[in-house]
């Protein structure tokens, strides 16, 4: 009867939901079976001993769909991993902390490629706006258009206490084309934050 070890890899509890569709011998069960839940701390993991190994392969499989890994499978995963697995052998702290430092920096690359967007975005519409504006005045429509320096800053601290956000963002015309010609021509793949752009 294995026991199948669930640690969490993010910086928030989790709940996990299964079902047990096979019972103690492994027949699967034909009628519709009420879920079960367990919370999973931060860092922390638990433990569903006694089950067949049906019972594991098919809570395994539930969960594969909200990000659940094997801890083997860890050293080649480019998203962020919310919950890994080990059967019949508790999840090392090591690799619980080297997933949690992996997500910590998908999640920061994530939000400073966010940031870049959103300074490209006002980029086009200050000078959309500009452009109108100059139209509607009937006053000469510059061919050049000049740079723009965007900040970006963090009003208020977050209750989880990370660092502010104040950084500096310079766009160029070539710049914010080049970033819209990517975004269209980018195809998202599942599991894996968008490369930087230099």
């Amino acid at each position: 009867m294995p026991d199948l070890y669930i640690a969490n890899t993010t910086i928030q509890k989790r709940i996990v939901c299964y079902r047990l569709d096979y019972n103690a011998k492994g027949t699967k069960i034909t009628e519709p079976q009420p879920h079960l839940q367990r919370d999973i701390e931060p860092g922390k993991q638990i433990c569903i001993s006694g089950l067949h190994i049906d019972q594991a392969e098919s809570i395994r499989e539930q969960l594969a769909v909200y990000g659940l890994i094997a801890v083997s499978e860890i050293k080649s995963v480019r998203g962020v991993v919310p919950c890994i697995f080990n059967v019949d052998r508790a999840v090392k702290k090591s690799d619980i902390e080297q997933v949690l430092a992996h997500n910590s920096t998908t999640l920061l690359l994530r939000g400073k490629v966010r940031r870049q967007k959103a300074a490209v975005s006002v980029h086009d519409m200050l000078n959309d706006t500009l452009m109108k504006g100059l139209a509607a005045e009937q006053l000469p429509v510059p061919d050049q258009r000049n740079d723009i320096d965007i900040e970006i800053e963090q009003l208020e601290q977050s209750e989880a206490g990370e660092s502010r956000i104040e950084e500096g963002i310079k766009v160029s015309d070539l710049a914010a084309q080049n970033a819209r010609v990517a975004d269209v021509s980018a195809k998202p793949r599942r599991g894996r934050p968008p490369r930087p752009r230099a």
